[in-house]
């Protein structure tokens, strides 16, 4: 099974866009688990809003159910694990987390053992021990950012943490894809900007911006599902298939 973190320490960069228009695509050829660990809960909001859910994530990772209890199937392959109500992951984090530090790991060899082949988390913005138990889980990790001035700093502070988690932890958590959302090739800056990241050495991925992303969202859709002709739909495929 591969298993993929979608972060950085930044907020607004795309990362739950990203990670449920690429997870929705795998989703439809292969057993796909899109895992929402952000505290705002967007991706479940996005994709579960409209379903009746008992049981999320925190459940799961307090063995109050099993992780088949908690799943939601979204579409086709495309599954979810949401969470509800930011206080009861965050609690879990400051409070249980580090008496259990290895429940991320342990969750996806339970979804291994359900027959997926591609996890993704959505996560938080920040890097406290709840994040870190999340990227010591998997073996991935891919960071959105948009072409902004400060955002190649923000790259560089997260490159500098993960290397100190693969150090510490004698891990080797690959981190060489970069998402561009929300671009504009009209722009001179942002072409410059996609250049400085490329030069970086990372293998680059271009979102374009449209409004029919967060009109997708608003309908609890994905872009695919919403408008099959949106510039953005090739963009999330060549992503996709980047991380097959």
């Amino acid at each position: 099974m591969k298993s993929y973190a979608i972060h950085i320490l930044k907020g607004g960069t795309g990362k739950t866009t990203t990670a449920g228009n690429v997870g929705f695509w795998l989703g439809q050829t292969a057993k796909t688990l899109l895992i929402d660990a952000d505290m705002q809960g967007n991706s479940s909001t996005w994709f579960c809003s409209n379903k009746n859910i008992s049981v999320d994530l925190v459940d799961v990772l307090e063995d109050r159910c099993h992780v088949s209890d908690a799943l939601v199937n979204i579409d086709s392959k495309f599954d979810m694990l949401p969470v509800f109500g930011s206080s009861k992951i965050k609690d879990f984090g400051e409070t249980t987390l580090f008496k259990k530090p290895y429940s991320f790991a342990e969750l996806n060899e339970e979804i291994s053992k359900l027959g997926y082949d591609y996890v993704v988390y959505d996560m938080s913005p920040s890097m406290s021990n709840l994040e870190r138990c999340i990227l010591l889980s998997v073996k991935e990790v891919i960071t959105p950012i948009t072409p902004e001035y400060f955002a190649i700093d923000g790259i560089e502070l997260f490159t500098e943490e993960l290397k100190a988690i693969n150090k510490n932890w004698r891990r080797n958590i690959l981190h060489d894809k970069v998402v561009v959302n929300n671009i504009n090739r009209s722009i001179n800056q942002h072409v410059v900007f996609s250049e400085q990241i490329k030069q970086m050495a990372y293998k680059v991925f271009e979102i374009s911006q449209s409004s029919k992303i967060r009109e997708a969202q608003l309908n609890n859709q994905s872009i695919f599902e919403y408008y099959e002709k949106d510039r953005t739909i090739p963009q999330f495929i060549s992503l996709a298939k980047a991380m097959r």
